[in-house]
């Protein structure tokens, strides 16, 4: 070494021992944040879509049919009324995690009065995410069950 530099190293050395305080360990610079990665996600939709619904019985045959335009993200509910019963279905139609996909969100809701006034109520919910018109049947095989078919509003 240098007698310039050792005298420069001897100093700092002093200045740090007789004032502990001086001791600061400067905190590194922190790193840059990295930049954000685009993340792929589906368009949401918006406007309405058409509905086409079929009440199922246990043993399939078609109760009623009706056809519906639901808001996107809006819970719309479909009647079905043949004497002393009654059929609700709520539906909530949001976009899907793919494009072009929808999250269809039901709850049927099946009452009935028997021929001796007893009150029976049949509830059950399910949640899918088709992708295509085809329509699908929701439902437990021994319930009332729906067949929903979503399609482009027009």
């Amino acid at each position: 070494m240098r007698a310039s530099n050792l005298v420069l190293v001897v100093l700092t050395l002093a200045a740090v021992a007789a004032s502990p305080a001086a001791l600061v360990q400067a905190e590194p610079a922190p790193a840059p944040p990295a930049a954000a990665q685009p993340v792929a996600t589906a368009k949401p939709s918006t406007g309405t879509i058409a509905i086409d619904v079929e009440f199922l019985e246990s043993s399939g045959v078609t109760l009623a049919e009706r056809h519906a335009r639901l808001a996107i993200g809006q819970t719309e509910t479909i009647s079905v009324q043949q004497g002393n019963r009654t059929i609700s279905l709520e539906t909530t139609v949001r976009a899907g995690a793919k494009a072009g996909c929808h999250k269809i969100d039901v709850t049927l809701r099946d009452g009935r009065i028997d021929a001796s006034g007893r009150f029976a109520k049949t509830v059950w919910q399910s949640t899918t995410e088709p992708c295509t018109a085809t329509p699908f049947v929701l439902g437990p095989k021994e319930e009332t069950r729906v067949k929903v078919a979503l399609k482009p509003a027009s």
